[in-house]
């Protein structure tokens, strides 16, 4: 008996104090593990959050961040990422989505002032407040609650002018545009403009905004859009038909919403058209 009690109390001091190490080498693995299916590769903020400093919370939810902008702002190459005692910490670049109608795709860009040089890249600090000693599966769950690989679809989270446009499931970047896109607009009849037609007249048509994270970075561009222009002529159902990227093409379907007509006529009445206006983007 005394010498299972020996056995006992050698095995209490060998083995026990090895636990903690062993769970540190569990997690060193499990950090590593993360690193390798994250670091180096391209997300999308999920909400197209702002801001250099994004705090989510144990639901999954932003507790801080700046308002949300245009996905083609929202790109993230994540740099880094470390498991600490409460929460999950993600560095990364601030990256912008242009479109290169060369490629029919989308390509990134760094956000960031590029008139010095070197340009200065815009970065973001991704906090999210799960504890690391959770499990693997609710991490990754967490991760992914704030971030969208850029292999999945992409149209339910934006914007109804975006989408049935943009697919994120081809394309060599992980976008392309779809050269039929699905536009089906539901309401009034509306024409196409004909030789029988008086088009619609431009009464106000005011220049966009420039969006800052494309004038920083010296993004040029002309967005085209289509529009119904109504019988009183308004402007809706403005959706986006060839983009630029970098916000600009959202900055020019909010200002075209505003623009006025005098409207297109057949047989001297009022008729609704569908047709397609230029919004340009020149830097002073």
């Amino acid at each position: 008996m005394a010498d299972r009690r020996t056995a006992i109390a050698l095995y209490l001091l060998i083995v026990l104090p090895l636990a903690p190490g062993a769970a540190a080498q569990d997690r060193q693995g499990l950090e590593k593990d993360l690193q390798t299916n994250y670091v180096g590769k391209y997300w999308i903020i999920r909400g197209f959050y702002g801001g250099g400093n994004l705090v989510f919370d144990t639901d999954g939810r932003l507790s801080r961040g700046e308002a949300p902008e245009s996905w083609t702002l929202a790109g993230v190459e994540i740099t880094d990422l470390r498991l600490h005692e409460a929460d999950v910490e993600i560095q990364g670049k601030r990256v912008g989505y242009l479109y290169d109608p060369k490629k029919s795709a989308f390509i990134h860009k760094y956000r960031g002032i590029y008139s010095d040089k070197p340009p200065q890249v815009e970065t973001v600090k991704i906090t999210l407040q799960i504890p690391a000693s959770a499990r693997e599966g609710t991490i990754r769950q967490a991760i992914e609650s704030a971030l969208i690989a850029e292999n999945q679809d992409l149209s339910p989270e934006v914007p109804g002018y975006w989408r049935g446009y943009v697919d994120f499931t081809n394309g060599a970047n992980g976008a392309r545009l779809l050269d039929k896109p699905d536009w089906k607009i539901r309401g009034p009849f509306y024409y196409s403009l004909g030789k029988d037609m008086t088009p619609p007249h431009p009464l106000s048509t005011p220049d966009p905004d420039y969006p800052a994270a494309a004038r920083k970075a010296k993004i040029e561009g002309i967005a085209v859009v289509f529009l119904v222009v109504d019988k009183s002529g308004g402007a809706t159902e403005v959706r986006v038909k060839r983009p630029v990227g970098f916000g600009l093409d959202d900055q020019a379907v909010e200002t075209v919403r505003h623009w006025t007509f005098q409207p297109a006529e057949r047989n001297g009445e009022p008729v609704a058209v569908i047709m397609h206006v230029e919004v340009s983007f020149r830097l002073n």
